[in-house]
């Protein structure tokens, strides 16, 4: 009889769907130490869990490794959520990591260190990129539970200094798994909420867990890239979170955040009495100072005496009149004296006086202007143009002169 046998990849596809099938292992929570941690050029996460006695392969992949809020190191106590399967290729079982958070508060810290300075390097909480608040807000997003003790702090201290002040609440989850993504939810719900002028964002005092939502990497990235003003009031004065970081103001307290945002409508308008104050000495002195000009001016003796002043300033007048006289007819003067001239040389230089000095002006029967005897032969028709006429020649011989020699023709 012909004994039955599996193929290795036979039994380790049956493992795996052996596995697949167990609801228990399709979705668990494990504990343990990381015994290696390696994050691929392709960005998944190679892990090693271990708890002294056991050790199991953990990968994370890409998708999943990305949404981290702290880097994996060798000697971290995690909780891993994930399924266990069987590696067909190695034969190796192993737990598909979904989420992974630290175990215990010094690796909690670790994390948020690292998520800090991660932050900080890209230069979210750079100084230079605070913005400054507005002076008279008329309308103010807020960011917080609907039923938490901060809703209530802000309005009632909103309300105390100016009524005329709108608040616009977008209501989110502040504490738990889920509140991170419900804090961000309501930010970009905020964001394009129109005619706000800044946005207050945060909740009341807590420990350290109830406040770990501020610390989640996407809220702090959504603050940080708000369109308007962001104050952050998360916790007691003692408490320090992500947000606190990114944001353009940090309060101590919802309470204080109010108080940043909402201008005390009393106190402008003491300020307002002040400068009216201000103003009306500034301009009783400023009139006392005219009033003292104006005496100065009424004791000179122009005012005094208003009839010489007159009589000089008419004698003065006339000076200059008769001055002015004399400048205009000595300039008429000479532009006649120099008009003179120049038609006179532009008389001698005209063809008429030329004509007029016996010289004539000699054109062939073409019309051309005979200037070299060379250019006429013996019989040609000539015309000359004298001073009051113009004869017509034909020509019957002609003399050239060549240097001293003169030749008859």
């Amino acid at each position: 009889m012909e004994q039955k046998y599996y193929t290795v990849s036979q039994l380790t596809y049956y493992l795996k769907e052996l596995l697949r099938e167990d609801s228990f292992l399709c979705g668990l929570w494990l504990r343990g130490e990381l015994s290696s941690a390696k994050r691929h050029s392709s960005g998944h996460i190679y892990l090693t869990l271990t708890d002294g006695s056991s050790a199991l392969r953990a990968v994370m992949f890409r998708n999943q490794a990305c949404r981290l809020s702290f880097m994996p190191e060798v000697g971290m106590d995690v909780l891993v959520f994930g399924t266990v399967s069987v590696y067909e290729r190695d034969g190796n079982c192993q737990i598909y990591v979904e989420e992974m958070i630290p175990a215990g508060s010094g690796a909690a810290a670790l994390a948020f260190e690292q998520l800090k300075k991660k932050l900080e390097a890209e230069g979210l909480f750079a100084q230079e990129k605070k913005r400054a608040l507005p002076a008279f807000p008329l309308k103010i997003a807020v960011v917080t539970s609907a039923e938490g003790a901060a809703w209530a702090d802000i309005k009632r201290i909103a309300a105390n200094r100016n009524p005329a002040v709108v608040l616009q609440l977008f209501s989110c989850l502040v504490q738990g798994v889920t509140a991170p993504q419900s804090i961000c939810s309501a930010l970009r719900k905020a964001a394009s909420a129109a005619d706000c002028d800044l946005l207050i964002v945060g909740r009341g005092g807590g420990s350290g867990e109830d406040l770990s939502a501020f610390n989640d990497e996407q809220v702090a990235r959504q603050a940080a890239n708000f369109p308007l003003p962001v104050i952050s009031a998360v916790g007691h004065e003692s408490d320090y979170s992500l947000l606190d970081l990114v944001a353009d103001v940090r309060a101590a307290t919802p309470t204080h955040a109010a108080q940043l945002a909402v201008p005390d409508r009393q106190e402008l308008l003491e300020q307002l009495k002040a400068k009216q104050r201000a103003l009306f000495a500034a301009a009783a002195f400023r009139l006392q100072k005219l009033n003292s000009e104006l005496e100065g001016l009424a004791a000179r003796a122009g005012f005094l005496a208003p009839r010489r002043f007159l009589d000089d300033k008419m004698q003065y007048t006339d000076s200059i009149e008769t001055e002015l006289q004399r400048l205009m007819k000595k300039s008429l003067d000479d532009a006649a004296n120099q008009l003179q001239q120049a038609g006179l040389r532009l008389n001698a230089l005209s063809p008429a006086a030329v004509f007029n000095r016996g010289y004539a002006l000699a054109r062939d029967n073409q019309g051309n202007i005979i200037r070299s005897a060379g250019q006429v032969q013996i019989g040609d028709k000539i015309s000359l143009l004298l001073a009051d006429g113009k004869l017509h020649c034909a020509l019957e011989g002609k003399e050239i002169t060549d240097g001293e020699e003169k030749i008859i023709i």
